[in-house]
C-alpha cells in the first residue's frame, strides 16, 4: 500500500478505521468508487460489514474520511504570498500530484473530489485571492477576482489531469503550460499598468 498506517498519525483514526481507509484508497485506484459496495470493502479488510458500520456513521462519513486521508496523502503544499516564487510553487504542486498518480487522480473520482474541493480547493481560492491583492493592489477588485479565478484553475489536480493525460503532456510540459498561462494572468495586468506591489 502507498499510504501506509503511519501517514495517518495526525489523522484522529483508531486502527480499524485506519485499515478500513487504507483498504478503500487502494481500491479506488483499481476501481470507480460507484462500483465498490461496503461488502466489497470488508472482504478486502478480512472483516464483516457490521464491523465498517460500526466504525463509520454512514456512507457519508466514511467517505468524508477517505477524502481526508487522500488529501492528506496528496499533500499539496501551502500558497506562496509572494507572487516571485509562485513559478517555484507551481513546480511544488505538481510534485506532489506526481508522488502519486494513482492516487491523485483516485482523488478526482466525483464523490471524493467534491469533498477536497469543499477543504483544500477553497482554501487554495482564498490564498490566490490574498496574493493577487497583495501583488496588485491598484488593480480594481472585479479584474483581481478575474486573475485569481484564472490562477486558481490553472492551479489544480483536474487541470494538471488535463494537461497530462488529456493532451499527453509530460510533467515538464505540463508545469511549463500552467508557466506560461499564469505568467500570462499576470504580463497582462502589468500591462494595464498595475505593476506589482513593490512592498
Amino acid at each position: 500500500m502507498s499510504v501506509c498506517m503511519s501517514s495517518m498519525e495526525n489523522l484522529n483514526f483508531n486502527n480499524t478505521q485506519k485499515i478500513i481507509l487504507l483498504n478503500l484508497v487502494e481500491m479506488i485506484k483499481k476501481s470507480e468508487l460507484t462500483s465498490i459496495s461496503i461488502k466489497d470493502i470488508a472482504k478486502a479488510c478480512d472483516i464483516s460489514e457490521r464491523t465498517i458500520f460500526r466504525n463509520f456513521e454512514s456512507r457519508d462519513g466514511l467517505l468524508d474520511d477517505l477524502a481526508k486521508v487522500m488529501a492528506n496523502e496528496i499533500n499539496s503544499p501551502e500558497i506562496t504570498q509572494n507572487i516571485s516564487e509562485l513559478s517555484s510553487y507551481i513546480q511544488k504542486l505538481f510534485d506532489s500530484f506526481e508522488r502519486d498518480v494513482e492516487l491523485t487522480l483516485a482523488a478526482l473520482q466525483k464523490e471524493i473530489f467534491e469533498r477536497i474541493r469543499e477543504n483544500q480547493a477553497k482554501r487554495r481560492w482564498k490564498d490566490v485571492q490574498k496574493l493577487i491583492s497583495k501583488s496588485f493592489p491598484r488593480l480594481d477588485k472585479t479584474s483581481q477576482q478575474i486573475i485569481s479565478g484564472n490562477i486558481r484553475f490553472l492551479l489544480s489536480a483536474s487541470t494538471w489531469s488535463y494537461y497530462r493525460f488529456n493532451l499527453g503532456f509530460s510533467k515538464k510540459m505540463t508545469i511549463e503550460a500552467i508557466r506560461f498561462s499564469i505568467n500570462s494572468q499576470i504580463e497582462s495586468s502589468v500591462e494595464n499598468k498595475v505593476g506589482p506591489n513593490s512592498n
